[in-house]
């Protein structure tokens, strides 16, 4: 993650939506999203904000399988995490 100033940060974090697609860009920036099990482009929308596989059935979201789905945190709580690592400031 680039540095950003605290006005662009704000804004960032205004919202959950807003934290959530900054990060779904990160997750997609080489390209469309794919099956995150067997790679396939073959994917369509299902419910929600999840996508199922037509090649191998598999149902995920956009952070399955990444460091950010791993614990039950919110998308503007690991902005923020992320940004006071930054400012290295200390627990």
């Amino acid at each position: 993650m680039v540095s950003m100033n605290l006005n662009s940060f704000q804004t960032l974090v205004s919202t959950e939506n807003r934290a959530r697609l900054f990060f779904k860009k990160a997750c997609w920036k080489n390209g469309p999203v794919f099956c995150t099990r067997c790679k396939s482009r073959k994917i369509y929308r299902i419910l929600g904000k999840r996508y199922r596989c037509k090649r191998c059935k598999y149902t995920f979201t956009d952070f399955s399988g990444r460091w950010i789905n791993r614990l039950n945190i919110s998308q503007k709580d690991w902005l923020w995490v992320i940004k006071l690592f930054e400012l290295d400031v200390s627990a």
